[in-house]
């Protein structure tokens, strides 16, 4: 038994138990080994489906951006020219109120002369 087993440094007689450990534990480690493997497998295929939709979630996230982009731009084009069309609609009423304004001013101007002038021949009546 002090001679060692030229293979595995062991004691001569160990060889047979070390065989048969390896035949159990290297069953084992083949069953570990293949879970491994599957395991390992399965997380790839995990990473790369995360991949993938990590990406056509980029992707429709993107478009939706451009589009409420989109969107947010033609609404703003279309705020504005209302505003330039509201501008556009208070100039003119601005403008009308400023005539007829000008029109009551004239009005009361000659109704203004009219009385001056009705004072003064009452004034000539009165006084003749």
């Amino acid at each position: 038994m002090s001679e060692k087993n030229e293979n595995m440094g062991l004691p001569e007689g160990a060889g047979a138990v070390e065989a048969i450990r390896n035949i159990i534990f290297g069953e084992r480690e083949q069953f570990y080994q293949k879970q491994l493997k599957a395991l390992e497998s399965q997380i790839n295929e995990l990473k790369r489906n995360l991949e993938e939709q990590t990406s056509a979630l980029r992707k429709e996230m993107n478009e939706q951006k451009k589009s409420f982009s989109q969107s947010l731009k033609k609404l703003e084009e279309g705020l504005e020219n209302r505003s330039v069309g509201i501008e556009h609609l208070i100039n003119s009423i601005t403008n009308e109120l400023e005539e007829r304004l000008r029109k009551v001013e004239g009005v009361k101007l000659d109704r203004a002369a009219l009385a001056e002038q009705l004072e003064a021949l009452a004034s000539q009546l009165r006084n003749e």
